[in-house]
Parts: C-alpha cells; sequence; structure tokens
C-alpha cells in the first residue's frame, strides 16, 4: 500500500492501518523521494510513529505499508525498470543516461 501527503499524520494512519494489518507490518516513509536530501525511515506500524517524528519530516513523503518493503521480502531481485541496459517498451536499452530517455515504438 502506498500514502501520499500523510506524514504530518503519521500517528492516526499507523494506527488506522493496525486495525487491517499486524502491528510488525513493515513500514518506509520516503522523504522527498529521488531528491538530493532524501531520507528513508523504515520500520512496523509499532514503531514508524515515533521514528518519523523523531526525523521530524511532516510532508513531502510517501509511506510505504507491506512485505514487499520489509525485512521479509520474497529475495526477488530489485527492479531494473530504469537500469540503462534494460529495455521496455517506452525506452530502447543503452541510449542516453537516466532521464534523458529515446522513447521508441
Amino acid at each position: 500500500m502506498a500514502i501520499f501527503l500523510s506524514a504530518d499524520q503519521i500517528e492516526r494512519v499507523a494506527k488506522e492501518l493496525r486495525t487491517a494489518y499486524p502491528a510488525a507490518t513493515p513500514v518506509a516513509v520516503v522523504y522527498r523521494a529521488s531528491w538530493p536530501d532524501e531520507k528513508i525511515i523504515t520500520g512496523t506500524l509499532a514503531t514508524i510513529a515515533s521514528r518519523v517524528k523523531r526525523a521530524a519530516i511532516t510532508r513531502q513523503a510517501l509511506i510505504l505499508v507491506g512485505r514487499a518493503i520489509g525485512e521479509g521480502r520474497t529475495g526477488a531481485p530489485p527492479s531494473r525498470l530504469y537500469d540503462e541496459t534494460f529495455t521496455h517498451g517506452f525506452r530502447e536499452a543503452g541510449h542516453g543516461r537516466r532521464g534523458s530517455w529515446r522513447y521508441w515504438r
């Protein structure tokens, strides 16, 4: 699950999510993703609120919830979607650096 624009309400979000998920469910809060000052705070539904408050994150954050981001991952390799050597429906491998896409069909 992904929740955007609710970091200022992290205590309420975590409490509400605990009604449907176990307290040990992994959570990551990503502040200013892909910016130079990016911060990633990890924890569980039981611990994330205090960690986010300690990091003083109140906006521009994405809350990610679920096993896919926790230590219990399935062992799947990371996505290659943005890897320059990976071809997909919108980019041929080897064309330009990240962020300077050459689209093709």
